[in-house]
């Protein structure tokens, strides 16, 4: 009789009661039928389950091993304890190299090969990026991107910033492209009058975007650089633009600078 009475029950019922159950019941969740598996992978289900559960205070890392594999580590609310989880994709291999940002509990990384793969942590599913056909080859250029969300749209989008190296910076020099996983294509926009890849970097030229209130954030160079000092731009995912974000007062007319520390790298 239960059973009778729980198949019937409205969709929109099951949409609110799996919504409250926490993240790391999910993937178990989508093998109980085809329809729960549809329900649980469906984006409006995904966006309403992080909204519901944003304010709980479970923090999660990501990180890459030695090994080049994925894993996520879990803290208890009062950061007394942590669980360690590999991330196990079976149609991927472990050749993992950098984790390039996260944005509403998915991750966007990129392997060896240089292929980016934007993939939910709970339920192990994966969006490969494609390659960009504007792409600049490898050899003798340089690139940095970053992951977020535009609310207009409801949209995921991954911005990369590029250019060749060994070039004198000109305004015309940096390409700026965007991909929209809603729409799985990319674009190319109109170049923009800073250096985001500093010439006293290019050797550690990978940084990420740091997505604060619906924009990324980079250190950036105006131009003519004179000067050593930076500032900090922020592209908007909904309008697409970039602006300058003013430098606090405390730093007075020197403006920002931009220090990297090395400890060595594994490769």
């Amino acid at each position: 009789m239960a059973m009778s009475k729980a198949k019937t029950l409205p969709e929109e019922i099951v949409f609110d009661i799996l919504s409250l159950l926490p993240a790391k019941f999910i993937g178990h969740y989508r093998c109980v039928s085809k329809q729960w598996r549809n329900l649980l992978s469906d984006p409006q289900f995904i966006k309403a389950h992080h909204i519901i559960h944003a304010h709980k205070k479970e923090e999660k890392l990501i990180y890459i091993s030695v090994s080049h594999a994925l894993h996520t580590i879990t803290f208890n609310q009062n950061g007394t304890d942590a669980i360690s989880k590999k991330l196990n994709f079976p149609e991927l291999p472990d050749n993992w190299l950098r984790v390039i940002g996260s944005c509403n509990g998915l991750v966007l990384v990129v392997n060896r090969q240089k292929i980016k793969y934007l993939f939910n942590p709970t339920t192990l599913k994966y969006h490969r990026i494609p390659k960009l056909h504007l792409a600049l080859p490898a050899a003798g250029t340089c690139a940095m991107s970053g992951l977020g969300y535009d609310f207009a749209t409801d949209d995921y989008k991954v911005v990369t910033l590029s250019r060749y190296i060994g070039y004198e910076w000109t305004v015309d020099s940096t390409f700026i492209d965007v991909y929209s996983v809603r729409m799985g294509l990319w674009r190319r926009l109109e170049c923009i009058p800073h250096d985001h890849i500093a010439h006293h970097d290019l050797t550690h030229a990978n940084g990420s975007g740091v997505l604060v209130n619906g924009a990324l954030h980079w250190m950036a160079r105006k131009a003519p650089m004179l000067q050593y000092s930076s500032i900090i731009v922020a592209f908007d995912l909904t309008s697409e633009s970039f602006s300058e974000v003013p430098t606090p007062t405390v730093f007075g007319k020197e403006g920002v600078f931009y220090v990297y520390y090395s400890w060595g790298q594994r490769s």
